[in-house]
């Protein structure tokens, strides 16, 4: 009897993914002061990526998914952490920026910004809406004289001082910074924080040729390294192109316990706009069918997901687009005594979409003799061959298969055989035309063999037992498989 068995696979789509990374450039310059100079004096910063600050230009909702701003310049990327500040009475929202529109949309000197998930909270017109940079600044010098007990170390930043949490476009806002946010090595400190300036109290004497470290955003140091970053500062605001750095000065004093100065030095750190990567990456999708050959264990080519190594029927013939079970045979009585009639295919998916795949079969109806109108019985629902009686259907084996849906256990290992013999029994399925069949899936992508081994491979076994009652003739069905991808 001939069963012939098509394959069709989904329409080819793409989709581009977009990558935004953001680098981000930290530079300084050194200018030596009147009288005698710290030595070596730097700031290093950890990211030189400008805040940015704007406002709303039209009150919105709670829960909204998108506001309108006032374009002033202010960069903002996909990914970022944005909080609209609240006025008297209101609530600060904070949410992920997922895009923003070209300017002067939906107005002119307007922009759409629009979030991954509901701003919490109203917020009317004229509210700023800003994305906070903070940065641990790391200071470092060396001594040209002794520093005192007593003395102290200031570190004084540009403008006129900012404690708060907002950007500033004249200074570095100090975010409520506290002492617990700074650390020093090879000096011992008392901290104290008035912004613009920190002031470091020399608790013990630093001799000269001293190299002291000060970290700026940082709740524990070792051995001249932060091992517990606070970032705090927050970088301001810029009024410069894009592609111009604002430069700012900080004031570095060393101080006698009289107040008179020792030595000093002026740095200068830079601020610019990040450089937004782009890149594509095209979907991919592949899918196979490979014919298992004549009297071969069913799992071959599939030995790292399927563990079933029964043998296909030496008469049956399978291709890539057909499966012929021969001349079938009855359905065994005996317990632990397999189906003959078997063959067998290899369906092979590799895709890179994030998020796997689903792989299942839809058929034109049951395995018929149109001559007769008389069916071979099957179940939408896997289940397997019972006891001298008639049954026809598929059984998926395969690391991506569920065990307990298709052998009723928790591996793959069974045998094709009726009802009776025990545990590991192959069960067997059929779908409609309307009612499809999941045959294997995998909800974490890439997938594919070479990612890991039998991720993608799916053996599918085709079986059939008859009885004296089955009407002689030639059956016929099809089976339409369908690979899910989903991006």
């Amino acid at each position: 009897m001939l069963m012939r068995l098509k394959t069709k696979l989904p329409y080819e789509f793409r989709l581009f993914v977009v990558l935004v990374c953001i680098c981000t450039i930290a530079s300084f310059r050194i200018e030596h002061v009147s009288g005698a100079s710290l030595l070596r004096a730097s700031d290093a910063i950890s990211t030189s990526r400008p805040s940015s600050l704007t406002t709303l230009s039209n009150t919105h909702l709670n829960n909204a998914k998108s506001i309108a701003i006032i374009d002033n310049g202010s960069v903002f990327f996909q990914g970022d952490t944005a909080s609209i500040l609240a006025s008297p009475g209101e609530r600060t929202g904070t949410f992920t920026i997922a895009s923003a529109s070209a300017s002067n949309i939906p107005t002119s000197g307007k922009r759409m910004m629009y979030s991954s998930n509901p701003i919490p909270y109203s917020h009317a017109a004229g509210d700023m809406v800003a994305v906070r940079i903070p940065a641990m600044h790391t200071i470092s010098f060396t001594t040209g004289a002794q520093i005192r007990s007593n003395g102290k170390i200031v570190i004084t930043f540009p403008g006129l001082g900012d404690p708060s949490d907002i950007p500033s476009a004249t200074t570095f806002a100090f975010n409520n910074l506290s002492d617990l946010d700074i650390q020093s090595n090879n000096a011992t400190c008392g901290f104290s924080v008035i912004a613009p300036r920190i002031i470091c109290g020399v608790q013990i004497a630093i001799p000269a040729n001293t190299t002291v470290t000060i970290f700026v955003g940082c709740a524990k140091q070792i051995a001249g390294v932060c091992t517990s970053p606070t970032a705090k500062l927050l970088n301001p605001t810029t009024a410069k192109s894009k592609a111009t750095a604002d430069i700012w000065n900080i004031s570095l004093r060393a101080l006698n316990p009289d107040g008179t100065e020792i030595e000093s030095s002026r740095l200068r750190i830079g601020t610019i706009q990040s450089v937004q990567v782009k890149a594509f990456i095209d979907p991919t999708l592949s899918f196979s069918l490979i014919p298992v050959g004549k009297n071969l264990p069913v799992n071959t080519g599939n030995t790292n997901g399927c563990n079933v190594t029964e043998k296909t029927h030496p008469e049956t013939t399978a291709t890539s687009t057909s499966i012929d079970l021969g001349k079938l045979e009855n359905t065994p009585s005996t317990p632990k005594t397999s189906v003959s009639n078997i063959a067998a295919q290899l369906l092979s998916i590799t895709t890179n979409a994030r998020t796997g795949y689903v792989l299942f079969a839809t058929s034109s109806g049951h395995l018929q003799n149109r001559a007769t109108g008389f069916t071979m019985p099957d179940s939408l629902v896997p289940g397997p061959f019972e006891k001298g009686k008639p049954w026809f259907g598929m059984h998926a084996c395969g690391k991506d298969v569920s065990a307990s849906i298709w052998t009723g256990g928790l591996t793959q290992v069974c045998n094709t055989y009726i009802t009776g013999s025990g545990s590991g029994i192959c069960r067997y399925g059929w779908p409609t035309t309307k009612n499809q069949l999941t045959l294997a899936s995998d909800p974490s992508g890439p997938i594919g063999e070479d990612i890991v081994k039998g991720n993608g491979k799916t053996t599918i076994e085709f079986a059939a037992g008859i009885d004296q009652n089955v009407a002689g003739g030639n059956y016929n069905t099809s089976v339409t498989y369908t690979i899910l991808p989903t991006f």
